[in-house]
């Protein structure tokens, strides 16, 4: 992206002669400041350059199962709540005092 702003905004020669984006700022290494338009233009195509990687890979990890859903924090319903409510309170056994 630094390469095509860069190149558009003051030529391919400055790009190739070492002109470039060093601070998030957008200032060049030659001291100045990159123009308004297209500071913009380089803030905008980084973000939609990122989205273009980040939403196919999401919904790739959300396809074979590696990342969560909304649905897997609920409980799952479960017939007899009585007897896994005990079943949990039976697991959990206080060691004897007078031992």
């Amino acid at each position: 992206m630094q390469r095509f702003v860069i190149s558009m905004a003051y030529g391919a020669n400055r790009y190739d002669a070492g002109l470039r984006i060093v601070n998030n700022k957008c200032k060049l290494s030659d001291g100045s400041f990159l123009p308004l338009g297209w500071e913009w233009l380089f803030m905008l195509g980084t973000f939609v350059g990122v989205c273009l990687i980040l939403i196919p890979y999401c919904f790739l990890l959300q396809r074979i199962g590696l990342l969560r859903s909304d649905n897997d924090d609920k409980t799952p319903p479960t017939a007899d709540k009585q007897s896994s409510s005990s079943a949990v309170s039976a697991s959990h056994v206080e060691p004897d005092s007078a031992a």
